[in-house]
């Protein structure tokens, strides 16, 4: 925000949306200029969180719908908040309980089509197929210019391909992205993944024999052979930018 005659400025970063923010560099500004200003409230996530880490999904909703009914005006109940709560608990390896949470979401935000995006992602962090296209065909319902929804949509739609393990064990291995950035492909049981640098472990799943997509959003990574047949390289693509990896490992 810029306040070019009295020569203010107010510069805010962050990686996770700009709701918050936007809330926050407005209270500063009427803090600047003297004006009445509603102070920041208390974020819900790592009260919640640590409730669902003691006493499970039902104690941290019980907690949730408490907090909403009697402390509206400490806590913060915007729709980011249990977003981020529910991505958080899919890092860290709890999708059922991200599920709950992003249901949540949906029902204190019916007409939010983010809410029913995140919601088909945890999903398809199961395998459930069915609601996540039932989500996603939300997500365009209430946004139809969503292209993550309609390209993940024509994902689902197509019958799904098998690769041989033993073929993507060809393709095992490390990729420099980037000075310092790698792109890790592993096998995890019967599961392909893929894992970069400071980043979360997904699965991948096949395109065709070489190539291969993540479900929960939109991006194709290619492993490419040289001229002795041999794979040395990964392409990826996502958001219209193709980056290429050299294998490394």
């Amino acid at each position: 925000m810029r306040f070019p005659k009295e020569k203010n400025l107010i510069v805010m970063l962050d990686n996770t949306g700009s709701e918050y923010l936007d809330r926050l560099s407005d209270s500063i500004a009427k803090i600047i200029y003297n004006q009445p200003y509603e102070p920041p409230k208390i974020s819900i996530v790592s009260v919640l969180d640590k409730t669902i880490a003691e006493k499970g999904i039902e104690a941290g909703i019980a907690q949730y719908r408490d907090l909403k009914a009697k402390q509206a005006a400490t806590y913060d109940f915007a729709e980011p908040e249990l977003n981020r709560l529910g991505y958080q608990l899919l890092r860290t390896g709890r999708p059922k309980e991200a599920i709950e949470i992003f249901k949540l979401n949906v029902e204190a935000y019916p007409q939010g089509f983010n809410t029913y995006d995140s919601l088909a992602e945890a999903y398809m962090a199961i395998n459930e197929r069915e609601l996540a296209i039932q989500n996603y065909k939300k997500v365009l319902e209430l946004n139809p210019n969503s292209t993550n929804a309609t390209e993940i949509l024509k994902r689902l739609d197509k019958a799904p391909v098998v690769v041989d393990a033993k073929v993507f064990d060809t393709y095992v291995g490390e990729y420099e992205v980037g000075p310092g950035f790698v792109m890790r492909v592993f096998r995890e049981g019967d599961k392909f993944m893929t894992q970069a640098t400071g980043q979360d472990k997904f699965e991948i799943f096949p395109e065709s024999e070489a190539t291969f997509y993540p479900r929960a959003f939109v991006a194709k990574l290619t492993f490419v052979k040289d001229a002795d047949g041999k794979v040395n390289t990964i392409r990826i693509e996502q958001g219209g930018r193709v980056t290429l990896g050299k294998r490394i490992k």
